[in-house]
């Protein structure tokens, strides 16, 4: 069996930092915990765990803070997590058989990162990272925010989910650093722009976060570093053409939006998110029969198993089964749009538009028997 360092970065972390180790601490054969300035209790919970925490002085660089942290392990492979990440119970359950199963002649192993869950603890916005190394690959961190490793080699491909658990964030502090890094740089890396523009999204500053969509969409014909794969590559540009068009949306500014989601298209193979918020183009302009091309579109795509890009779930099956269940009622299609609601029930039996769709077609059917008992 190999042995595993765990290697965190963290600051300010006492609220979750107990059940992140909890969650891991009898996988794992060592525990390094660097802190990068806590003013909390941080630091003395760190120490329940293990006696290897490290200060580490503050630079406005992740990338720098984690390869300090690699440098401490003194373990076959490298598990890197934030403190507000956790593994449940399943997965800890495959944790432990992947480690009986991992030899030395593999170089990373790929995990899904898990970003969002409904109320049921469904994944619906999910990812898949670089989770576990080698310790002998001497793999680097790259990227001061939203930092990378350069990993190569034999990949293991694992359904194993690391699950964020925080719901806020310190996005001044990102945008601090990545206004510095555009400031500063010649030859400006479109990723940069696109989590500038995502981070003045979830602070609320929309005017900040169309201007710097704009402005990586309109960088989309430069590939700044080819050492990362196609997929890394094309996610901002497929991100931010979504969360664009949403901001759009949001400001009924629907010419916008499908002038977005029409571009996006020259990415390479079709999202159902995008599909989907084409379809709710034409459904909220009451084009019904071109909103169902677009949301029976949307289902016939094969989602990617593995990709660096996020997937909201929801877009590839419940949203566009809930879409055509109403766009096939408004054209009077009663029994379609109920085969569509059962798929999406099947999929969410308690989620508050199933329930309420479920009441209304109750009604409808009661009226329709009473029509024809009347006949």
């Amino acid at each position: 069996m190999v042995s595993i360092s765990l290697c965190m970065i963290v600051k300010n972390e006492e609220t979750t930092l107990p059940q992140c180790l909890n969650s891991i601490k009898d996988i794992v054969d060592e525990i390094i915990i660097v802190d990068t300035g806590s003013e909390d209790k941080t630091k003395d919970i760190a120490y329940r765990y293990t006696n290897k925490v490290y200060d580490f002085e503050w630079i406005d660089d992740f990338s720098a803070a984690r390869n300090f942290s690699f440098s401490k392990a003194t373990k076959d492979f490298i598990l890197w997590l934030d403190a507000d990440d956790i593994i449940f119970e399943k997965d800890r359950e495959a944790f432990k058989r992947l480690k009986d199963f991992l030899t030395l002649q593999y170089d990373t192993v790929v995990m899904k990162y898990v970003l969002k869950r409904d109320a049921k603890g469904n994944e619906t916005y999910v990812s898949y990272r670089e989770r576990l190394v080698k310790r002998a690959s001497n793999f680097k961190w790259h990227d001061p925010i939203h930092e990378y490793l350069d990993f190569s080699g034999k990949i293991v491909h694992s359904e194993i989910a690391v699950t964020h658990t925080k719901t806020c964030y310190n996005a001044n502090r990102n945008l601090k650093i990545l206004k510095k890094i555009i400031s500063n740089s010649k030859d400006v890396n479109p990723r940069h722009i696109f989590y500038y523009a995502r981070e003045s999204q979830d602070i609320g500053n929309t005017e900040e976060a169309i201007l710097y969509y704009l402005k990586l969409l309109s960088m989309d014909n430069i590939m700044h570093n080819h050492e990362l794969s196609s997929s890394i590559q094309l996610s901002p540009f497929i991100e931010g053409s979504i969360q664009l068009a949403n901001i759009y949306f949001d400001r009924n500014e629907k010419e916008k939006a499908l002038r977005v989601l029409i571009r996006s298209l020259k990415y390479g193979l079709i999202r159902a998110e995008i599909s989907c918020l084409i379809g709710k183009y034409y459904l909220d302009n009451k084009e019904y029969s071109t909103a169902i091309s677009w949301y029976e579109l949307a289902l016939s795509l094969k989602k990617p198993k593995l990709t660096w890009q996020f997937f909201m779930h929801e877009y590839w099956d419940f949203i566009p089964y809930i879409e055509l269940c109403h766009c096939y009622y408004h054209l009077g299609n009663i029994t379609k749009a109920l085969e569509y609601h059962k798929q999406a029930q099947q999929l969410k039996p308690y989620h508050p538009a199933i329930i309420q769709n479920q009441k209304f077609f109750d009604k409808v059917l009661r009226q329709i028997n009473i029509h024809e008992e009347s006949q």
